[in-house]
């Protein structure tokens, strides 16, 4: 279901792409910053959490050990997924997926605005990027382009849950361009999210 949903958007934004920029027109965005996120990771989570590498897209992100690296189908790599994390809980899902197929960050805004999606600019480490939401499978997207100008994609879901929206926040807080090195074992040999940022 979330490969076909993630197949759906990027088909309905080929047909519905704008060219007008929207970015540009608009000054009052909410701000994702690793300053305001790192010491509460550091503090709350120094020994039950790590950082993710995505070399798809040269970025890295963070995410708590309570939620557990799943083995990818080929259904997800096809749709271009690098990475699946569930809760332990089993109650919520992290789902990594990239696009490298011209869509530009605006056109999906626009696309999913014109549509009514509940879609929000913000930014990401100064990294400009989108979120919108699916209430109808519990589900969040973040979406920003990287300067290869690909669109990665993380589907967060079970955002209803009281307390993830605070993990989510920090999640998306901590997504910016790889400069630290890569530990030399990677996390699983199996796992195309492979490697941990060290701290």
């Amino acid at each position: 279901m979330i490969n076909r949903f993630i197949s759906f958007i990027l088909a309905f934004v080929f047909v519905f792409t704008l060219s007008f920029s929207t970015f540009a027109d608009n000054t009052s965005i909410t701000t994702f910053s690793w300053s305001d996120a790192a010491d509460i990771i550091n503090d709350v989570f120094a020994d039950s959490s790590s950082y993710w590498l995505v070399e798809e897209v040269d970025a890295v992100f963070w995410l708590p050990n309570f939620f557990i690296s799943k083995e990818l189908t080929e259904e997800d790599r096809d749709n271009k997924c690098v990475g699946c994390f569930v809760s332990n809980s089993g109650n919520a899902f992290i789902y990594i997926t990239y696009s490298d197929d011209g869509i530009t960050l605006d056109s999906f805004y626009n696309a999913l605005s014109q549509s009514g999606y509940d879609v929000e600019m913000v930014s990401v480490n100064e990294i400009p990027a989108i979120i919108f939401r699916n209430a109808e499978n519990d589900s969040m997207f973040l979406i920003y382009q990287t300067q290869q100008g690909k669109l990665f994609q993380i589907m967060f879901t079970g955002y209803l849950d009281e307390n993830l929206p605070t993990i989510y926040d920090l999640v998306i807080s901590s997504i910016q361009p790889r400069v630290e090195e890569v530990s030399e074992e990677p996390v699983s040999s199996d796992n195309p999210v492979s490697g941990l940022i060290s701290k």
